[in-house]
C-alpha cells in the first residue's frame, strides 16, 4: 500500500511544477499591497406596483454624460430658432425699409410733376385769383345794397286810398360804416331809416295805415311824427319808418355750398 501511494504521488503531475517550466495561471492575482476595484453598487428600480424589479447597471458619470448632452442639443436647438428669427426679423425690416422708400420715391416724382404742371398754369392762377379778388370786392362793396325801387313800390301799395307819396328821404348804412343802432330797449335792429312824407283828402287812420306797414319786408317799426292841415285844406302826413336787415339784395353774396 504504501509502494502504491507513492508512485501514484509521483506520477500525477503538480501544479507547482511542469515539465515546461513555470504554470502559468489563468486568474492573475493582484500584486501585494494593491486595493482591488469596488464595483458599483447596483441600483434596482421597481417597475410599478406589483412589476419585477429591474437592476440598472449604467453608471452615474454615464448617466451625468448623458444628461450633458441632452442639454447641449436643446441648446443647439434654441440657438438655431433664436437664429431663425432674427434672420427673418432682419428680412421683415430690409422689406418694410424697401417699400418706404420705393414709397418717398413715387411721392416724390409725383411732387415734382404736379409742380411742373402748377408752373405750366401760373398764368391761369393769376386769372384766377384775380377774378376772387373782383368778387370779394364786389360782395364787400354791394354787402348793403338794398333795392329801393322796389322797396318803395311796395311801400305805395301800403298807403290807404287818396293818399299820395310827397318825399321820401332813406339814411342807410355803407360798406365802410355801419348804421347806428337805437339805445331805446325793446327796439329791433335797423339798417336803414325812411322819412317819408304823405297827403291825405281826408284825415287818415294813423293806427290802421301803421299795421298796412307792417307787412313790408324787413319792417321793425314805424312812427308818426305829425299830422298837419295845409293851406289847400289837405293832410300832411310825415311819419318815420326804420327797415331791418332782411331788406338786403345779396346779389353778390355767395350762397352756401360756393354757389353764386
Amino acid at each position: 500500500m504504501r509502494r502504491r501511494s507513492a508512485t501514484r504521488a509521483a506520477t500525477t503531475p503538480s501544479h507547482s511544477a511542469s515539465p515546461w517550466g513555470a504554470q502559468h495561471d489563468h486568474h492573475p492575482r493582484a500584486p501585494v499591497g494593491a486595493i482591488a476595484p469596488v464595483a458599483p453598487e447596483p441600483v434596482r428600480r421597481r417597475s410599478g406596483i406589483g412589476g419585477s424589479p429591474r437592476v440598472d447597471l449604467l453608471p452615474q458619470a454615464l448617466r451625468v454624460r448623458q444628461q450633458q448632452k441632452r442639454r447641449r442639443r436643446l441648446l443647439r436647438v434654441a440657438f438655431a430658432v433664436v437664429f431663425a428669427l432674427v434672420v427673418l426679423a432682419t428680412g421683415g425690416a430690409f422689406a418694410l425699409n424697401s417699400a418706404a422708400q420705393s414709397s418717398l420715391t413715387a411721392a416724390q416724382d409725383e411732387t415734382l410733376t404736379l409742380l411742373t404742371q402748377q408752373g405750366q398754369y401760373a398764368d391761369l392762377k393769376q386769372v384766377q385769383e384775380r377774378i376772387a379778388l373782383t368778387e370779394a370786392a364786389q360782395a364787400v362793396g354791394a354787402s348793403p345794397e338794398v333795392d329801393w325801387s322796389s322797396y318803395l313800390s311796395t311801400l305805395r301799395g301800403t298807403l290807404p286810398g287818396g293818399v299820395t307819396l310827397t318825399s321820401v328821404s332813406v339814411d342807410s348804412a355803407t360798406a365802410t360804416e355801419g348804421y347806428e343802432q337805437p339805445t331805446v330797449p325793446l327796439e329791433g335792429p335797423r339798417i336803414a331809416t325812411l322819412n317819408f312824407t304823405a297827403m291825405s283828402p281826408t284825415l287818415p287812420d294813423v293806427p290802421t295805415w301803421i299795421d298796412a306797414l307792417a307787412t313790408l319786408p324787413a319792417f321793425v317799426d314805424a312812427v308818426p311824427n305829425s299830422v298837419t292841415l295845409d293851406e289847400s285844406g289837405a293832410y300832411v302826413v310825415d311819419m318815420t319808418l326804420h327797415v331791418g336787415p332782411d331788406a338786403y339784395s345779396g346779389r353778390f353774396t355767395p350762397a352756401e355750398g360756393g354757389a353764386k
